[in-house]
């Protein structure tokens, strides 16, 4: 498919500041197009986007699973960073991970590595005979508007080290990425200043990453190299447009300085898991709500339309000094029903909940151009391939749906699936987002309560 063609007057839909080495992607701003264009931009702008965000090691289901069904629920303290957008949010209990049941060891990789394809992985170490099938955003990638400078992006952030273990039967990539194409593994970005490199083009090759940091040290912005640009665009923008782009620059003039703010072993007087490189780590919260902050201007500029995002790799060894805890998530997954252990495992949940409501607050608190938010016109999947981490099992897997994917999604509801596949959920997400798939992986049949 061919790309779509500039419109009249030199500003497509997805434009971009352009300046002395340096371009800048704009969201939509509807009043800078030919008013013939302006219909079939916000038809555009309103299609749906997929993220799916990976949490590891299951999670303490007594405190993640909401107490009432259909609309008359009401978040368990694992969830309750979700209440302010409880009738935008579907849990979904009962489901399971059918294909990762396997005698083998290794249920973290396998758990991981099929959350998303629902195919068994083939039992191999050699990362040069892995087996898989397409993972669910990669199928929505496959299917989306060629106009998108990145058919799909992968988040994978460093937090903690890997183990690496061959007598588990399975390759440690199968731990390291949920999105796989064609049994091919996608390669994940790993730090917030990656991700910033997409969203702001540097534009001239004698213009370098470390000179771009040097500028920011010096108080200087790379907006700063575009106001010629800006200042014929704002010229042009009408008054609600306007107002928007000053949002959404001063937004990113915020997120450029954090790419500079001290590390964790500086700003919070902790050491740093090792195996990690202090240059390159941010505090756990503020680097991954970073990079979803910058994902959220990503998918506005239309850059994208689908992701996904790892808080972490499976078996994470991350000691969360910062929480008091003194063994590592992995470890305090395997619970033992030890009160002590279970108030740990419950405080990593709700922090991992917690990134994924500062994830949705971003989409929520960002125009769509048409009248809307990015909230609406999104869908996130959140959850994993395991249910409870003492059991390693892949029943009662904690799921979260959060938008309705531009109306496409029933919200708002607590509903019990009862056992049903977790592939029935793929194959359903992939009917709304208008494919015409007749099975996905393992599946059965879609999930009707969930399609409006």
């Amino acid at each position: 498919m061919s790309r779509r063609p500039p419109t009249p007057g030199g500003l497509s839909r997805r434009a971009v500041l352009r300046g002395a080495g340096a371009a800048v992607a704009l969201p939509f701003l509807p009043s800078l197009l030919p008013r013939a264009e302006r219909a079939h931009a916000a038809d555009l702008a309103a299609r749906p986007r997929f993220v799916a965000m990976y949490a590891p090691c299951g999670a303490y289901m007594p405190r993640f699973t909401p107490a009432g069904w259909g609309s008359q629920w009401t978040p368990g303290p694992t969830l309750e960073p979700l209440a302010p957008w409880k009738a935008q949010t579907t849990v979904l209990s009962g489901l399971t991970a059918s294909a990762t049941f396997s005698e083998l060891d290794g249920f973290h990789r396998r758990a991981t590595a099929s959350w998303l394809t629902c195919t068994p992985i083939k039992a191999t170490f050699d990362a040069g005979d892995l087996s898989n099938g397409w993972s669910l955003d990669q199928v929505l990638a496959d299917s989306r508007d060629a106009a998108q400078a990145w058919p799909s992006l992968q988040l994978a952030p460093r937090i903690g080290n890997l183990r690496i273990e061959p007598e588990l039967h399975y390759s440690m990539v199968y731990m390291q990425t949920v999105s796989w194409r064609g049994g091919l593994p996608m390669t994940g970005l790993s730090s917030p200043s990656e991700l910033w490199r997409r969203l702001v083009g540097t534009g001239a090759a004698d213009w370098s990453e470390m000179e771009q940091t040097l500028e920011r040290l010096r108080g200087r912005s790379v907006l700063d190299r575009v106001l010629d640009d800006l200042d014929a665009v704002q010229q042009r923008a009408g008054a609600d447009d306007s107002l928007r782009l000053d949002e959404y620059l001063t937004g990113l003039r915020e997120l450029e300085r954090s790419l500079d703010r001290p590390r964790v072993d500086d700003a919070c007087g902790l050491e740093p898991p090792e195996g990690l490189e202090d240059e390159v780590l941010f505090a756990y919260e503020q680097q991954i709500d970073v990079m979803t902050d910058l994902l959220a201007r990503l998918l506005a500029c239309d850059l994208t339309r689908v992701a996904t995002v790892m808080l972490a790799a499976a078996e994470p060894s991350t000691v969360r000094t910062w929480l008091g805890h003194t063994q590592s998530h992995h470890w305090i997954s395997h619970h033992r029903d030890d009160p002590v252990l279970v108030e740990q495992y419950s405080a990593i949940d709700r922090e991992q909940a917690g990134a994924l409501a500062h994830f949705v607050g971003a989409l929520a608190g960002t125009d769509d151009g048409v009248g809307g938010t990015l909230l609406d016109s999104t869908c996130v999947l959140y959850g994993g391939g395991m249910g409870d981490g003492m059991a390693h099992e892949p029943v009662n897997l904690p799921t979260v749906l959060v938008g309705s994917a531009g109306g496409r999604l029933r919200t708002g509801l607590h509903l019990d699936l009862e056992g049903r596949r977790l592939a029935d959920l793929h194959l359903t997400l992939g009917r709304a987002f208008g494919l015409s798939l007749s099975s996905f992986g393992d599946s059965e049949r879609i999930v009707d309560d969930l399609l409006a």
